[in-house]
């Protein structure tokens, strides 16, 4: 779908706008927002110099990767959001080097990303690295190089990596990737129903989990009560307005898990329910209304593109069906998602040009 608007730039003004952009993203996140989302930064600060012994592989793994980094010898929150900021900032003009035009609202939903990468990302925390791993897998998929089967391995590989130091759900990422490269002659051959497609999807999620539970009941259990258990002892507190709660009680039955994947997944999409809660969501409900919208469009696009654009395809697909699951609330949801930038440049933009 051609955008008929467009917005032409010469390098320059987009650096300059990139630029404006995450400044005022960093004079948003420390004037307006409240404490509670500087806390895992601070956090992170605060085990520089001493690791507790109870801290998890992805925490220890994370302030290593700091440590290694902090050559300047910082230790305020500010001085680690100025670094990582100008270093986002040389990043994103690097990726957006080759645009000379654009429609309006890829525009407006560019710097939309940059806004929320800016706010979310560009902090000391677990998102720059996932970035990293999201650039990686991105420009390993996109390079004509290296042969299909080795393209896929290898992305599996770094899912896989990410599950053991990070989240650990991303194996399961990775697992649906897989079926998903298996199953693209069925919707590729579908591509103009994205409800056949969208059926699908469900349907390959549900009968995975389902498979699961014969498998490994722990593992089973872990995903069907995961946002139940994550979030008891969140329901009422003023620090979780975003939270995301189940429809209907899982109580160990599947059907019901079911149910609530299957609304939770069009909630999480099209986050309309936000506008009620607060007005200050209204600009993540119309990133997200955009995001799904040229996830949909990137959808009509398989059976012109080429196989690239199908693994990249996937990869997203794979990671927004397994955070239907896992994620507990609507900020943990965009900061994850907004991680995903490199994927989201190469699917919702084109893909040869803009990351090579």
């Amino acid at each position: 779908m051609t955008n008929k608007l467009t917005l032409k730039f010469n390098y320059k003004t987009l650096c300059i706008l990139v630029l404006v952009i995450l400044i005022i993203a960093k004079v948003f996140q420390f004037n307006f927002l409240p404490d509670k989302y500087f806390n895992d930064s601070l956090m992170y600060l605060a085990y520089m110099n001493r690791i507790p012994d109870w801290a998890s592989v992805s925490y220890v793994f994370t302030v290593k990767f700091y440590r290694t980094l902090n050559f300047f010898k910082l230790d305020e929150l500010k001085e680690w959001a100025i670094l990582l900021t100008i270093i986002g900032y040389i990043y994103t003009i690097t990726l957006l080097k080759k645009i000379k035009t654009i429609g309006i609202t890829k525009a407006f939903f560019l710097f939309c990303s940059l806004f929320l990468l800016g706010v979310y990302a560009f902090n000391i925390g677990k998102e720059p690295i996932q970035i990293i791993l999201f650039q990686i897998v991105t420009c390993v998929i996109i390079n004509n190089h290296i042969e299909t089967n080795k393209q896929v391995l290898i992305v599996i590989c770094f899912f896989v990596i990410e599950s053991y130091f990070f989240r650990e759900y991303y194996a399961f990422i990775a697992l649906i990737m897989l079926e998903l490269i298996c199953l693209n002659h069925f919707y590729k051959c579908s591509e103009k129903s994205f409800f056949i497609f969208l059926l699908t999807m469900i349907f390959l999620m549900l009968i995975t989990v389902f498979v699961i539970k014969y498998i490994s009941n722990e593992h089973y259990k872990e995903i069907i009560f995961n946002r139940e258990s994550t979030n008891k002892h969140r329901i009422d507190s003023d620090n979780a307005q975003s939270i995301i709660v189940d429809t209907i009680k899982v109580n160990n039955e599947f059907l019901n898990w079911a149910i609530n994947y299957i609304i939770n997944l069009f909630r999480m999409m099209l986050p309309i329910e936000l506008i009620l809660k607060k007005i200050s969501y209204v600009p993540f409900v119309i990133y997200q209304l955009f995001l799904s919208k040229f996830y949909v469009d990137s959808f009509f696009l398989l059976k012109k593109k080429n196989y690239n654009y199908m693994l990249c395809f996937c990869c997203f697909t794979a990671f927004l069906l397994v955070s239907f699951i896992f994620e507990p609330d609507f900020g943990s949801w965009i900061r994850h998602e907004i991680t995903c930038f490199p994927l989201i440049m190469a699917l919702f933009f084109d893909n040869q040009k803009l990351i090579s």
